[in-house]
């Protein structure tokens, strides 16, 4: 029986760029967690005609839902066939101190809760298996200072904090921990940024690429952080 990865996010973007690659190579069985539930039949037709081969499991979650979050995790963490967790799902939202105290809850639980979540989860099946990766889909504007959007630059510096730990915890046990920061990317999130045009940017395809490139190194390679930089703004 073939391994499990597990992409969050999976609807669009980055997200489904990531899962249409591992759907396409069927080296591992696709779990696709998507929160819009008219959106997961679609994708399912469009995805089994993508490559029929690969065994496609779509699960609707939506991340502000700690309960539906906390399902989620008792599900993956019965799955003995966890080899790989990527965690792409997020949102932005603009502001430092001027943001509404809601909109920084409702950030934070997207952006580091659910993932915290997942990964405490997953990690706790990666260990009886002995082998793992978890791959976290962060940002650059945790990795540097960014005007006007600190509030979403503290949620995601915060999955780089636990990442950090985590991986020198993990890597014992064979699992392994990496981040990728990337900067303006082609997706909806960057889609009215001013004075950038899209392929400008980066390209979800990039984040792709690093992916392929995390999971081909051999054991004893490991990469905390893969900073992806827009060439227009390095």
């Amino acid at each position: 029986m073939k391994k499990f990865a597990v992409i969050t996010g999976a609807s669009r973007g980055i997200g489904k760029a990531i899962t249409e690659d591992f759907i396409k190579k069927a080296v591992f069985d696709v779990m696709a967690i998507v929160r819009t539930p008219s959106l997961a039949e679609h994708l399912r037709e469009e995805w089994t005609m993508l490559n029929p081969a690969c065994r496609l499991v779509i699960k609707v979650v939506d991340f502000s839902d700690t309960d539906a979050v906390q399902t989620l995790c008792h599900d993956l963490g019965k799955n003995k066939n966890l080899a790989v967790l990527i965690n792409n799902a997020g949102i932005f939202m603009p502001g430092t101190t001027d943001i509404e105290y809601q909109n920084l809850l409702d950030m934070t639980e997207v952006n580091f809760f659910a993932p915290f979540l997942l990964t405490q989860a997953v990690s706790h099946a990666m260990q009886k298996n002995k082998q793992g990766y978890i791959i976290n889909i962060a940002s650059n504007a945790a990795r540097r200072v960014i005007s006007g959007i600190g509030a979403y630059s503290a949620s995601k510096h915060a999955l780089l904090g636990l990442s950090g730990s985590l991986m020198l915890e993990l890597l014992p046990h064979n699992i392994k921990v990496t981040n990728i920061n990337p900067g303006f990317t082609n997706t909806d999130m960057t889609r009215h940024f001013p004075n950038l045009a899209d392929d400008e940017k980066i390209q979800p395809q990039d984040i792709v690429n690093c992916i392929s490139f995390l999971l081909s190194l051999s054991p004893g390679a490991i990469i905390p952080n893969i900073d992806v930089e827009c060439a227009r703004f390095p």
